[in-house]
């Protein structure tokens, strides 16, 4: 659990530099991780490899979880990231 923080950490940070101004954006980060922003304000962070899905606002560090069921039916950019 430690590393995917640690690797939640990374994209956000990632995506902080190469952010875009608005609307939402899919972001492949790797084979493990895809990054969908909404807005200026947040992003979620998909984990395929560990089937895990998180919420993470701008200026924070930590990441909240967020039901995967439920991101896959209410955002429609995760439908064909969310395969499980």
């Amino acid at each position: 659990m430690k590393s995917i923080l640690v690797a939640i950490c990374l994209i956000f940070s990632a995506s902080i530099l190469f952010g875009c101004a608005g609307g939402r954006e899919i972001r492949p980060v790797d084979n493990d991780f895809d990054v969908i922003r909404v807005g200026n304000s947040a992003q979620y962070i998909i984990d395929k490899r560990a089937e895990a899905c998180f919420l993470m606002f701008m200026g924070s560090n930590t990441p909240a979880a967020v039901d995967c069921a439920t991101l896959k039916k209410n955002v429609q950019e995760a439908k064909a990231i969310i395969t499980w």
